[in-house]
């Protein structure tokens, strides 16, 4: 059985919780259609895992406490905070990740 090497950080924003340093564990995730395989710590914040070692960018990242928000996504159907979700929990879920936004203001 081979194991799934790690991505280089695409996006690297330097915060979010790094989990315990458990041995990396293979991830399966399906994001917006496009399915991801990572090796990483299983107690790494989803988000954190979502944005630098998948490089995608559509989760944003807010406070990362849970209180804003902002990386509120649909997994498996059921909205959830990525940044309070762990990677390991989110093994084999299809994440749905709302569409950017244009424009804070109107014009």
């Amino acid at each position: 059985m081979s194991e799934l090497a790690p991505t280089l950080p695409v996006v690297g924003d330097g915060g979010g919780y790094r989990g315990r340093g458990l041995a990396p564990v293979p991830v399966s995730l399906t994001i917006d259609g496009v399915r991801y395989d990572l090796c990483v710590d299983p107690s790494m914040a989803g988000l954190k895992a979502i944005r630098e070692y998948a490089g995608h960018e559509r989760p944003r990242r807010g406070c990362q406490a849970g209180i804003c928000g902002k990386c509120e996504s649909r997994v498996d159907g059921n909205e959830t905070r990525l940044c309070l979700t762990q990677i390991g929990d989110l093994d084999g879920t299809t994440i749905e990740t709302p569409a950017p936004r244009k424009s804070m203001f109107a014009i």
